[in-house]
């Protein structure tokens, strides 16, 4: 039993490093790395997701708000 808590806190998470990239990609000034930004978190299709992407749908480039509403439609989450 210990072995596995020891492992679990030794896993690291995977997802840390796409939630990173959203943050810094959202603000960039460049729409095309604010899409990406759209694009690194799109997989995860939940409430967090949705609620991240917010200020994007408000975005002044149409891309940009295209890749978020895109990705807000296609959550899968039900709360």
């Amino acid at each position: 039993m210990t072995r596995a808590l020891l492992l679990l806190l030794l896993i690291p998470d995977f997802g840390a490093d796409d939630w990173s990239d959203f943050e810094k990609l959202s603000k960039d000034k460049d729409p095309a790395e604010r899409s990406k930004a759209v694009d690194r978190i799109d997989k995860y299709k939940d409430v967090k997701m949705v609620q991240a992407l917010y200020p994007l749908l408000t975005d002044e480039h149409l891309r940009v708000r295209f890749h978020a509403v895109r990705a807000v439609g296609r959550c899968t989450d039900d709360a």
